[in-house]
């Protein structure tokens, strides 16, 4: 077992390693947090005005310095990290990760003469986990299964007070979520090629909400939260000769929503040339979609 605790000027971490079965099951846990709201260090207050520098937050402490105004500054983060794994048979292999963040931002511009209030908060949110196993059939032959999830929220909120009366607010929430459930197969017929073959459906949604109040002359609202399905079936060949290395691939996708396929084969080659020189080659079609995971390990 390993564990520590730790402390800078800014934050407090740690973590935990617990092998619970030797070689079979094993957890780990990991973890930082910004000192708190209450105490916020010279370090934390340097950091949080680098984000906003040449900002309209920064424009205001020119205000502040002029003694025109006071401020009330406050910043927080954390995230936290679980890996799980587990080998319950020696054919079967499975893992579990999940990875949180946070981070909050507030300030606030008090203006006596003019009776004037300015709050802005910031929090932003992003989370994401995997959950996936492997089963070998044989030495040369291996199936896995795997569910990929990310979630990204950004919320950013403006008001404006005159003698503690609202004139102005607005709300602003950014939203994407991003699903995916992969099957794949990988065989090896011979010890320089290796074949892999899968598919995987994917789900994406993205949303906005924005609301603006005007005190006496309305206000704006909107809100949309478009969602997209995709299919994908790929296919890889790897063949890792002496003399050469080649990698060819075709993948196709389809987007639900447009029922449109999109194939994208690729290809690439390496020729060693001399001991400590290659000759490397690619040539391959490619479409991108909106993204917010790889492979999270």
């Amino acid at each position: 077992w390993k564990a520590g605790l730790g402390s800078t000027l800014s934050e407090r971490h740690g973590y935990l390693n617990a092998p619970i079965i030797k070689d079979r099951r094993s957890v780990l846990l990991a973890g930082r947090q910004s000192l708190g709201t209450r105490f916020q260090t010279p370090t934390l207050q340097s950091y949080t005005t680098k984000i906003f520098q040449s900002s309209r937050i920064t424009a205001q402490n020119d205000t502040v310095r002029a003694g025109k105004a006071t401020k009330a500054q406050e910043s927080h983060f954390s995230d936290w990290n679980v890996k799980i794994m587990a080998r319950p048979l020696d054919q079967l292999q499975m893992s579990f990760n999940y990875l949180s963040n946070q981070n909050d931002f507030s300030y606030q511009l008090v203006r006596p003469r003019k009776a004037l209030t300015l709050t802005d908060y910031i929090n932003y949110q992003g989370s994401a986990l995997r959950a996936d196993m492997r089963w070998s059939f044989t030495e040369h032959w291996a199936t896995s299964l795997a569910f990929q999830e990310a979630r990204y929220r950004y919320v950013y909120t403006l008001s404006q007070q005159y003698n503690e009366d609202n004139q102005y607010q607005l709300d602003q929430k950014n939203t994407v979520s991003d699903k995916t459930f992969k099957w794949s197969n990988s065989f090896q017929p011979d010890t320089s090629v290796q074949v892999q073959i899968g598919t995987e459906f994917n789900l994406k949604q993205v949303g906005l909400y924005f609301d603006e109040k005007i005190a006496n002359n309305g206000g704006l609202q909107f809100e949309d939260t478009p969602i997209g399905g995709f299919t994908s079936l790929y296919g890889i060949v790897h063949i890792n000769k002496p003399r050469y290395l080649v990698n060819l691939g075709l993948r196709g996708t389809n987007y639900h929503e447009l029922s449109d396929w999109n194939f994208s084969p690729r290809l690439t080659l390496s020729l060693p040339l001399a001991e400590k020189w290659r000759l490397e080659a690619g040539t391959g079609t490619f479409f991108q979609y909106i993204n917010q995971h790889e492979n999270i390990q």
